[in-house]
């Protein structure tokens, strides 16, 4: 639906179909998304985007190699990992040098104002899941967060995504999406310490 580009010092470089929108606005968004992805690393979790999910529309802040920001505007069901990937693939093509600023055309190459394409994929979100399966998935997000800290639901998406195309969202299913969460946590006392807090009391 949109997309704009802001440097290191969260000033706008360029924008595609986001004139309607305020530039102090943009750039204080893509400081505060900008500030999450940094506290992020420094908790030495390999984040280079997030996503804000919003009623209507999806917010997607990607961090490029030049320390630029990508801010692009979406569908709110739309491929928010697509999205994120396609914009550090077209970053990694562009030549080094110069001022770094982007231009009109980075920002049409990732035509993301067409991920609507997405939508027959996408699963369905836990607001349109069965209750049962809504309150499981609500148990197990705490204690991913109990388990890794509050950045931590930043991952359930993917393993949503992950765990659905696999099968139906059904509640019989839910101990599959525990073991996929558990297989990839490294530390023996995190897949203790996560299956523990969803153990029957």
């Amino acid at each position: 639906m949109g997309s704009c580009l802001l440097d290191k010092g969260h000033r706008l470089l360029g924008q595609e179909r986001m004139t309607g929108y305020d530039v102090h606005a943009l750039s204080e968004l893509g400081k505060r998304l900008s500030r999450m992805l940094q506290m992020s690393r420094m908790l030495g979790l390999n984040v280079a985007a997030a996503e804000l999910r919003y009623d209507r529309l999806l917010l997607v802040g990607v961090t490029l190699s030049n320390d630029q920001l990508l801010l692009a505007l979406c569908n709110q069901n739309c491929n928010a990992n697509l999205v994120s990937h396609t914009a550090r693939l077209v970053a990694a093509d562009q030549p080094s040098g110069g001022n770094g600023a982007g231009t009109p055309e980075d920002l049409d190459a990732l035509e993301l104002m067409d991920v609507e394409d997405e939508l027959v994929q996408a699963p369905a979100k836990p607001g349109v899941w069965a209750p049962d399966v809504t309150a499981g998935v609500g148990l197990i997000r705490e204690a991913l967060v109990h388990t890794m800290g509050p950045m931590a639901v930043m991952l359930l998406d993917d393993y949503l995504n992950r765990w659905t195309s696999n099968g139906a969202p059904e509640a019989k299913r839910l101990p599959q999406l525990v073991d996929l969460i558990a297989s990839d946590l490294q530390d023996a006392s995190q897949i203790k310490t996560f299956r523990a807090f969803l153990a029957p009391r």
